[in-house]
């Protein structure tokens, strides 16, 4: 009889714990404001970032960012490249071949994933470390975006898919917030003697 009732309140306190967290489960919506406060609320930001496309095409190596939209991203592989953005001007910078590709980004965006997660219809799954997140908008040029991001709702895997199953996986590891930058890191210097090309994203 007394191991009947032990299974019956060990049953109980299990249901309870189920029905605890099934109460306070999000909605897609709440996760997405939950994303988009966690990350408008980071002044500055450092961590290792790589990404991979479906095409094959790896990239990966260090980065350091500062509100809003300054970007600054050093290349391991492939080596010697570098990529910053002060919000306004993008530049990606060819050591090997001394080629720099400047881009005007006109005004400033509306912050990065931020922005681009505008727009979408999202589900969010609790995991051991956070949340996933789902977003679908079949009218939008990523169809489908998949958010990982760590119970204080901080990004640390992306994927973005096309409509024509084009992909693009982005990974951030050794994050930390609230570093100190020399602002003046987010404007490249570009060599006097190096080409300047208008097609920055075609340098590889």
């Amino acid at each position: 009889m007394e191991k009947v009732k032990m299974k019956r309140g060990i049953y109980l306190i299990v249901m309870a714990l189920f029905l605890v967290s099934a109460g306070y489960a999000l909605t897609g919506e709440e996760a997405i404001s939950k994303f988009r406060n966690r990350m408008r609320s980071i002044k500055t930001m450092s961590g290792n970032i790589s990404w991979t496309h479906s095409s094959g095409e790896m990239y990966s190596g260090s980065f350091k960012y500062m509100a809003p939209g300054k970007i600054h991203v050093t290349l391991d592989s492939p080596s010697g490249k570098t990529i910053v953005s002060n919000g306004n001007t993008l530049w990606v910078y060819d050591v090997a071949n001394n080629i720099c590709g400047i881009q005007d980004l006109g005004k400033p965006g509306s912050g990065g994933i931020i922005g681009m997660i505008s727009g979408y219809m999202g589900i969010a799954t609790p995991s051991s470390s956070g949340y996933t997140i789902k977003l679908r908008n079949d009218e939008k040029y990523y169809t489908d975006i998949i958010l990982l991001v760590d119970s204080s709702f901080l990004l640390r895997r992306a994927l973005l898919k096309t409509g024509t199953d084009k992909t693009i996986m982005i990974f951030l590891s050794g994050v930390r917030t609230g570093v100190t930058f020399n602002p003046g890191i987010f404007t490249f210097r570009v060599p006097d003697d190096a080409q300047i090309v208008n097609t920055p994203f075609n340098i590889r």
